[in-house]
């Protein structure tokens, strides 16, 4: 790399996006591989542990992050001058789960069962607690019950299975995801877990232990209160990486974009890449996404989208995981997206 060459970081949740297939086919090789001014890296290919953190704090300039927006939103809480500019809703399902013999089928079963729902007190933020706990609140809310109805189970996560969970934006969903919740559940010592997060992991516990899906996030027709970690996911960048570099994130974006038309043309192909990403079978990301796997990725401001990213804000801010409020229309950048698509 040239001293005068503008470093690039890239990172993304292992979850299905434009951005992760466009990694894949190398478009951005092609695109900046005899390009000396501008060096383009993944984040996780560091041994640094501070900048590694950056997949969720956001403190790196020049950084364009991928991923879920509970990250996202609790770092613009504390101030960072980051914007949104672009948004994809992942639809794929995001569960409660228990044993095929528990009897446990719908809602209204969790009446007076223990609830698993584990904190990982390793780092700040805890986005899988605040996802999970949001999955049970939605089938609490549509059987009529609330956390007084129930037995929260709430162990923290061994400092092992954080660390492997730290490492979230590596491109491959962690095991630890599996088995921190289900071996609990097989033991006994609680009657439902949730999936954790969206896709992969519901069918893969369902097609392996014959799991019962109890409620799902995906079935609400409305996409709004469906809002939850990935949905929306938030596809963000420093506002300096605007200012300085407004030309290179349109030449990323273009070859996202570019990356979707393909995905949405080679379905099958799109699928097996999703499946050897998230180490399951093809079968198992057939199950959670289906023929919706191109709406997934596809990126995006539609109304639906800004509404649930707002309501997830909301949501964060009343139960304490963010301190602080501010205006997500201030947050979103509308401008390099429909710039990168009119220079297609």
């Amino acid at each position: 790399m040239s001293d005068s060459a503008a470093r690039v970081y890239y990172t993304r949740c292992p979850i299905p996006t434009g951005l992760g297939i466009a990694v894949h086919q190398g478009l951005f090789e092609q695109e900046f591989g005899e390009d000396r001014s501008v060096d383009f890296q993944l984040l996780q290919a560091s041994d640094d542990p501070e900048r590694l953190k950056s997949h969720f704090s956001h403190q790196l300039d020049n950084l364009i992050r991928h991923g879920g927006n509970i990250p996202a939103i609790w770092t613009r809480s504390r101030g960072a001058n980051t914007k949104v500019i672009g948004l994809s809703f992942v639809r794929g399902p995001q569960a409660v789960l228990s044993l095929p013999d528990s009897g446990i089928t719908t809602p209204a079963d969790l009446k007076g069962k223990r609830l698993l729902l584990q904190r990982n007190n390793g780092g700040q933020l805890d986005f899988q607690y605040a996802t999970s706990r949001r999955t049970y609140e939605g089938a609490l809310r549509q059987a009529g019950l609330t956390f007084d109805d129930v037995t929260l189970v709430e162990p923290d996560l061994t400092p092992a299975s954080a660390g492997r969970n730290n490492r979230s934006g590596s491109g491959v969903i962690q095991r630890a995801w599996y088995t921190d919740g289900l071996a609990p559940l097989l033991r006994g010592e609680v009657d439902v877990i949730t999936s954790r997060t969206i896709g992969s992991p519901a069918p893969q516990l369902e097609f392996l232990f014959g799991l019962n899906r109890v409620f799902d996030l995906l079935d609400l027709p409305d996409e709004v209160q469906r809002a939850n970690n990935s949905t929306p996911l938030t596809l963000t960048v420093d506002s300096g990486f605007i200012e300085h570099h407004r030309d290179l994130l349109v030449r990323i974006l273009r070859r996202i974009l570019q990356a979707e038309r393909w995905a949405r043309d080679n379905h099958q192909e799109a699928v097996r890449f999703i499946a050897r990403e998230q180490a399951v079978s093809e079968q198992v990301v057939e199950a959670a996404f289906g023929t919706r796997l191109y709406d997934s990725i596809a990126l995006g401001f539609d109304d639906n989208y800004v509404a649930a990213l707002k309501n997830q804000k909301d949501y964060l801010l009343q139960r304490g995981f963010i301190g602080n409020d501010f205006e997500v229309d201030d947050w979103l950048d509308f401008s390099l997206l429909e710039e990168a698509r009119a220079s297609l």
